[in-house]
């Protein structure tokens, strides 16, 4: 009669490939060492990432806000400024809230009509038309051209990196 044997592909004796042999200490602090340094580096990434998209991501508000002041006008049927304020360091539609302006940020414009002291804005009439401006924003490095024609439409063309 034939006799069957446990046989381990590892080496070894089978009982050891059957976990009766555990990890050392050693190994289990290497491992939780890797994971360790696995989970700082993406975080550390993460974080650049947001820091990089902070530019883009207010750019896209600004001109967002911009398109919303000219919709407001046509469904209210009425004058609708979109307003910079200076003195805030913010931007909003007609009395809205305002939403601020970063520090890094800067707001240059041609063509803005001239409010309160300190407040520059652009007045969307509910045809859909403006005042026009042309707007540029600024953010270290990164600027963008904003175009708001006379018939309302708001353009916008990065101008650098």
């Amino acid at each position: 009669m034939m006799r069957r044997e446990r046989v381990s592909l590892c080496g070894g004796d089978a009982t050891s490939f059957l976990g009766e042999r555990g990890f050392t200490l050693i190994e289990l602090l290497v491992v939780m060492l890797i994971l360790g340094l696995v989970a700082t580096l993406s975080g550390i990434l993460v974080i650049r990432g947001v820091k990089e998209n902070r530019p883009v991501d207010f750019e896209r508000r600004f001109v967002r806000t911009l398109r919303m002041a000219r919709l407001t006008a046509i469904n209210r049927g009425e004058p609708v400024p979109f307003v910079i304020d200076a003195n805030t360091r913010s931007f909003r539609i007609d009395d809205e809230k305002g939403v601020s302006i970063p520090e890094e940020a800067e707001i240059k414009g041609d063509g803005l009509l001239e409010g309160k002291e300190g407040e520059s804005f652009i007045l969307f009439y509910p045809d859909g038309s403006s005042s026009s401006a042309e707007l540029t924003l600024v953010w270290g490095d990164r600027s963008w051209r904003i175009s708001v024609g006379i018939l309302g439409k708001v353009e916008e063309e990065k101008a650098s990196p």
